[in-house]
C-alpha cells in the first residue's frame, strides 16, 4: 500500500508540474501571438484554442483561456473572428444537459456579442455566429429578444447566413425539426427520406412553414423565395409535390384559404 501511495503522490506531482508548464507556455504564446500583426498567426492561435476546447472543455472554461476568445471576437480579420466563434461553438456544444457555472457565466458575457456577430459584415462570420447562437439556444440561455434578431436573418440575401438561420428556426422555432436532409444536402441519385411519415407529415410541415411566413414576413410574401432558398434540399416536405398541389389547388379536401393560401 505504501508503494502505491508513493507512486500516486509522484504521479500527482508530475501532473501538477505538467499543468504548470502548459499554463506558463500557453500564456506566453497566446498573450503575444493572438495580437500578432499577421492575421494568419492570430487565426491559427484561435484554431488551436478550438481544438483544445474539443479535447478538454473543463480545463478550457478557465477564464485564463476564455479571455482570449473575448477580445478575439473583435479581431479585425474575418477569418480570425470565425475561428473564435468556432472555438466558442465547440465549447458550448458539449453535453447541453451539463451546465457548470463556468458555462453560464461565459454565456452571460459573450451572448450579446455573439448575437451582434450574426449580423457581421462578413457572411462567413455571421454564419459561424449563428451556429454559436444555436449552441447557446440548446442550453436554454438565449433570450427572447435574441431570438428575434436571429430569426430575421432568414430573409438575408446571403446563402450562408440565411441557411444557418433556417437551421436555427427548424430546431428552435418550429414545433418540430423539419430538416430531414443532411446539412451537406442529399447525395446525387439518392431518394427522398422515407421515414418522415408520408403525406400527413409533409402537410403538417408545410403548414408550419406557411404559418411562420405569415407571422414573420409581415405581409411581404415576396420574401417566400428566400425562405424556400434557405430550406431547399434540407426539408423533404418542400419536394412533396402531391401534397403541395393538394394544398394550393382549390376544391381539395385540404385546400388552403385566406392568408395561408396567399403565402
Amino acid at each position: 500500500f505504501a508503494t502505491l501511495s508513493a507512486e500516486h503522490d509522484q504521479a500527482a506531482h508530475a501532473t501538477k508540474t505538467l499543468v504548470s508548464a502548459r499554463d506558463a507556455m500557453g500564456v506566453a504564446l497566446l498573450s503575444r501571438r493572438t495580437k500578432d500583426v499577421d492575421p494568419e498567426i492570430r487565426r491559427s492561435c484561435f484554431e488551436a484554442l478550438r481544438r483544445w476546447a474539443g479535447v478538454s472543455p473543463e480545463t478550457f472554461l478557465n477564464p485564463q483561456w476564455t479571455r482570449y476568445l473575448h477580445f478575439g471576437l473583435s479581431d479585425r480579420e474575418p477569418k480570425a473572428r470565425s475561428a473564435v466563434l468556432a472555438a466558442l461553438e465547440e465549447l458550448l456544444r458539449s453535453d447541453s444537459s451539463v451546465m457548470p457555472q463556468e458555462v453560464q457565466t461565459l454565456v452571460e458575457h459573450i451572448r450579446p456579442r455573439i448575437v451582434a456577430r450574426c449580423h457581421d459584415t462578413d457572411p462567413a462570420v455571421g454564419a459561424a455566429a449563428l451556429r454559436c447562437a444555436a449552441a447557446i439556444a440548446a442550453r436554454n440561455l438565449l433570450g427572447e429578444d435574441d431570438f428575434d434578431q436571429v430569426i430575421d436573418l432568414i430573409w438575408d440575401p446571403n446563402a450562408q447566413r440565411h441557411g444557418e438561420a433556417a437551421a436555427f428556426i427548424s430546431r428552435f422555432v418550429l414545433s418540430e425539426d423539419v430538416f430531414d436532409y443532411p446539412a451537406s444536402g442529399l447525395p446525387v441519385g439518392h431518394l427522398l427520406p422515407t421515414g418522415s411519415g408520408g403525406g400527413g407529415t409533409a402537410q403538417r410541415r408545410i403548414m408550419m412553414f406557411l404559418q411562420f411566413l405569415g407571422e414573420y414576413a409581415e405581409g411581404h410574401y415576396q420574401l417566400a423565395d428566400r425562405l424556400v432558398a434557405a430550406t431547399w434540399q434540407r426539408a423533404s416536405c418542400l419536394e412533396d409535390w402531391e401534397t403541395i398541389a393538394s394544398l394550393a389547388l382549390p376544391g381539395g379536401e385540404y385546400s388552403l384559404t385566406g392568408n395561408l393560401h396567399t403565402a
